[in-house]
């Protein structure tokens, strides 16, 4: 029993003996000299799995640059305006058509307000001076308004009536009209009756057509 133990044992022995000697070698070999360069070790990361790789991270799009808003150019103050020479009033030209339809207009206004004795309302038939009224030239129109005032005072009738006028456009501001006239204007010191041929001249202005001439052309009775 005891001769058999002591080869065991040393056995035992030899094998730790060894081991030993391995593991000094191997520390040998695996301590860094002290003089020998440092090492640069390579580390290679491990493949990460699918489970622990982290979630991909969207890429942040840039911002968008505000819309540009067109500059407004500057103006610089407003260039004075030219001196232009000043305007006259123009006549309206309206054609023959409209001129001939506002002189009969004329005329039966005329004739209406010498029926009222409205002579406020006939005078505004005048300009200021009347070239023809009867046997005077250029006469002025307070001139006329007394003479009208003078026969209609003494009158108690008054009755004037007009026939279709003729009208002969002269130019594009004057025109003549000749037409049958009527009247009668009596009174106890006044007695006018006849028939006559009576004929108006006429020029437009820009407040209308006036009477500049205005005479008996025929005596018919």
């Amino acid at each position: 029993m005891s001769r058999q133990s002591r080869p065991a044992r040393a056995i035992v022995l030899v094998t730790c003996a060894l081991v030993a000697a391995v593991n000094l070698v191997a520390v040998a070999v695996l301590t860094p000299r002290a003089d020998a360069p440092p090492s640069v070790a390579v580390e290679s990361e491990p493949a990460a799995s699918g489970r622990d790789a982290p979630a991909p991270v969207p890429p942040v799009s840039a911002p968008e640059p505000p819309p540009r808003i067109a500059a407004v150019p500057r103006q610089g103050p407003p260039a004075p305006a030219p001196d232009l020479p000043p305007r006259v009033a123009a006549v309206p030209r309206e054609g023959p058509a409209a001129d001939r339809t506002a002189l009969r207009a004329a005329l039966d206004e005329w004739i209406a307000a010498t029926n009222r004795r409205d002579l406020a309302r006939q005078m505004t038939f005048y300009p200021p001076t009347v070239s023809v009224f009867y046997r005077e030239r250029n006469v002025s129109r307070s001139a006329v308004l007394e003479e009208k005032r003078r026969v209609f005072g003494r009158a108690q009738v008054v009755e004037v009536h007009a026939g279709p006028a003729d009208i002969t456009l002269d130019g594009p501001v004057s025109a003549t009209m000749r037409f049958r006239k009527t009247y009668d204007i009596s009174g106890p010191q006044v007695t006018r009756r006849g028939v006559v041929v009576q004929e108006l001249r006429w020029v437009k202005t820009p407040a209308g057509w006036k009477i500049t001439g205005e005479r008996d052309a025929e005596v018919i009775w």
